[in-house]
């Protein structure tokens, strides 16, 4: 670690101590600037070792809770050009899903001739860019999914919507990404 992101950690976590936050403090504040190694959770019981189940016993959405108020506002005052790039891959990509999964069908069905028509899709949400929430794949020792979420909370008689992909759009994505566009 070079002396200036040690500095820069060290003054996050003071930060952090002077607004009253600590970054093993459970459900975690979003707002904190520092988090603990994934070595340093603490352990959560019935869980899996070193999950990051750390925001709140009823959370569904991980990390995109650290997509604040504060920190959208801040992603916002970086735009320099306005120029988007695409992280998603069009609904045909690949043309055959891995492991025999269906293929995406586009069709149009007419309401009214001339007047108003319907698009309809069929696509698996495993193809391409992945849609779904973190009830995909569960750890397989434990069989569980992300915040205990169990394979009767899915699918069957007590079926329910922990992990669904819904609690993603309720929340909503918003912030910056991951790269530069323009010349350093």
């Amino acid at each position: 670690m070079t002396d200036t992101s040690k500095a820069t950690r060290r003054l996050s976590q003071v930060t952090d101590l002077v607004m009253g936050k600590t970054e093993m403090t459970i459900p975690f504040d979003p707002d904190s600037t520092s988090f603990p190694l994934r070595k340093d959770l603490p352990r959560i019981p019935g869980a899996p070792e070193d999950c990051a189940w750390v925001w709140g016993k009823d959370d569904y959405i991980g990390r995109l809770n650290l997509l604040t108020p504060t920190r959208v506002k801040a992603a916002a005052a970086e735009i320099r050009t306005g120029e988007m790039a695409r992280v998603d891959l069009p609904l045909n990509v690949p043309e055959q899903p891995a492991f025999g999964r269906e293929k995406f069908q586009h069709s149009i069905k007419t309401l009214v001739e001339n007047i108003a028509y319907d698009d309809l899709y069929n696509m698996n949400t495993q193809s391409g860019t992945q849609w779904d929430g973190f009830r995909h794949f569960a750890h397989i020792p434990t069989q569980t999914f992300y915040n205990g979420t169990k394979g009767s909370d899915i699918a069957g008689p007590e079926a329910n919507e922990k992990c669904s992909i819904h609690h993603w759009a309720k929340h909503g994505f918003s912030g910056r990404a991951g790269m530069r566009l323009d010349p350093i």
